[in-house]
């Protein structure tokens, strides 16, 4: 067992990556802290946004895909930022299967449309 430097939580060895360099061959922070981090400076650099922002944002969407409307309590993977392309202006938080499908779409509303009109059209929709 061992105890991370961050959240001080006790965790088994396995919890931490390795580093030659420490005495007991251990990182003092575990994997999660340093995943958390990681995400922390990824959403600072790539859309300006604190973890607070994200939470905050999520919290405005009821915790739910601002498109699909899923619970992230059913989703394996965290809510993906959305985002414009052109601008870099943060426009929600989307499930990864809607996130993908806009950037099929290549954000082109025109394409979304006309996709929606082709399921209508071609009784695919079921709702």
């Amino acid at each position: 067992m061992k105890k991370c430097s961050r959240c001080k939580e006790e965790k088994d060895e396995e919890y931490f990556g390795n580093n030659t360099a420490s005495p007991d061959g251990k990182r003092p922070d575990c994997k999660s802290c340093r995943k958390d981090e990681h995400r922390v400076q990824w959403l600072r650099i790539t859309y300006g946004m604190s973890i607070e922002d994200y939470e905050e944002l999520l919290h405005t969407q009821d915790n739910k895909c601002a498109v699909c409307r899923v619970d992230k309590k059913h989703l394996k993977q965290r809510m993906a930022v959305d985002h414009n392309h052109d601008t870099g202006a943060v426009r929600g938080l989307l499930c990864s299967s809607c996130n993908r499908g806009l950037g099929y779409f290549k954000d082109n509303p025109d394409f979304v449309l006309a996709g929606y009109k082709y399921l209508v059209e071609r009784g695919s929709y079921g709702g």
